[in-house]
């Protein structure tokens, strides 16, 4: 951790600890010193005296269940011994499966989708019998993602219904697609078929091909159980027609539809089995299986740490994708252009990087000044520009970084007078 950054979280502890004596004067002194910092301290104290006073009421719910519970058994320890050997073992799993649904929920609302389509399948397969261990996954569901989201600890439902609305109506951003800048309030059909097509690799496209057209043969043949892939064609066409149809605001090719993804695999999967099927040699099937890892392993080595810019030979690899297709998004390549500079800059220089200092800044040099203001251009010894940053008259390109031809982001420098 840089030394700035260590002085001030120190200032905040002492800020916080500061409530009398001679550390509540270390504490007006940081109060007078530093108000932001303080301020963020107290917020972050708030923040954890909240967590605990809710944390303790959601205890007292659950040790009121468990006191009932007990007061059951020892009234009627029989029946309850044999409820509890038919049930208990279905219980845990049903808790278990709903709490990673909840948690699912706390990171991405869209989460809740998954929830929604093991509701459905559970109704049509019990056909309303066990109904009351739905009940029980759908408050494991709620209880933990309640827990492990404090957004919504003052006002849950209003909260949940406000992210839920932010979230469905995300302001519109601009993404490049096809070569040019395309909104992503307004995409066309065939953004995500396209982008799956050419970030996967090109095994995984082959197999989903196979993988539909088996599942759809099986269906027609009722060789497969229909329910199943009826929950994976609604896993893979819902998102879908809210993209296209409802404007879902999605930017940076398909990173915000990965859970899309999953289906996918699922049915390149049963590509992938139909194929196995018919190889009987078992040199033939690990040949098989090689040639299937071995474009992503590829992929991971020439990239390595640029993952995330991966697309495939149907376009011609990063080098076909650069400048037609979003690649380094969110300016991950500032560590290496900031360590580039680490290298070079004199001492005290100053470094711009225009919208993301954020990026960049907790990788330099201790004595380097990293600003994010443009109006600062003048004073700038350095400039980092990723994307469509702007470059600024009087300086010169010193460095790139990227793979292959596609660059993801310059460092220039200021010329000598």
């Amino acid at each position: 951790m840089p030394k700035q950054q260590r002085l001030r979280w120190g200032l905040r502890w002492l800020a916080v600890r500061g409530a009398g004596g001679d550390v509540g004067q270390v504490g007006q002194m940081v109060v007078d010193l530093d108000e932001d910092a303080v301020r963020t301290a107290v917020e972050h104290a708030v923040l954890g005296v909240t967590w605990a006073y809710w944390a303790g009421r959601g205890l007292i719910v659950v040790g009121a269940v468990a006191i009932g519970a007990l007061v059951l058994w020892w009234m009627m320890p029989a029946e309850m011994g044999r409820w509890w050997r038919r049930h208990g073992r279905e219980i845990g799993w049903v808790v278990l499966a709903g709490g990673l649904v909840g948690t699912t929920v706390s990171i991405r609302p869209i989460g809740g989708f998954a929830g929604v389509l093991v509701g459905a399948y559970w109704l049509y397969r019990l056909r309303g019998r066990g109904g009351w261990l739905l009940g029980v996954y759908g408050a494991a569901a709620l209880w933990m993602m309640y827990m492990t989201w404090p957004y919504l600890w003052d006002a849950p439902i209003a909260r949940l219904m406000e992210s839920m609305q932010f979230t469905a109506a995300f302001e519109g951003k601009s993404t490049l697609y096809r070569g040019g800048e395309a909104s992503s309030r307004n995409l066309p059909w065939h953004y995500f078929p396209t982008l799956a097509t050419i970030e996967l690799t090109e095994p995984v496209v082959v197999l989903f091909v196979v993988g539909v057209a088996v599942a759809a043969w099986r269906w027609a043949k009722r060789k497969v159980d229909r329910a199943v892939l009826g929950m994976l064609a609604l896993w893979l066409v819902i998102p879908l027609v809210a993209l296209i149809g409802l404007g879902m605001g999605i930017y940076g090719n398909i990173r915000h539809l990965h859970f899309v993804l999953v289906p996918v695999m699922i049915l390149a999967g049963i590509g992938m089995a139909w194929a196995m099927g018919r190889l009987r040699r078992i040199w033939v099937r690990y040949a098989v299986y090689t040639l299937v890892v071995l474009p992503g392993v590829i992929g991971i080595v020439q990239l390595h740490p640029y993952e995330s810019v991966y697309f495939n030979s149907y376009v011609g690899g990063v080098r076909g994708a650069a400048g037609v297709y979003e690649m380094d998004r969110f300016c991950t390549s500032y560590r290496e252009a900031m360590e580039f500079v680490n290298g070079v800059a004199p001492e005290g220089a100053v470094v711009l990087v225009p919208g993301s200092p954020g990026a960049a800044s907790p990788f330099a040099r201790e004595d380097l000044i990293v600003t994010g203001r443009e109006q600062a251009a003048d004073e700038a010894d350095f400039l980092i520009r990723c994307r469509l940053a702007p470059h600024f008259e009087g300086m010169r390109l010193v460095h790139q970084v990227g793979r292959d031809t596609a660059i993801f982001a310059e460092i220039w420098q200021r010329a000598e007078p």
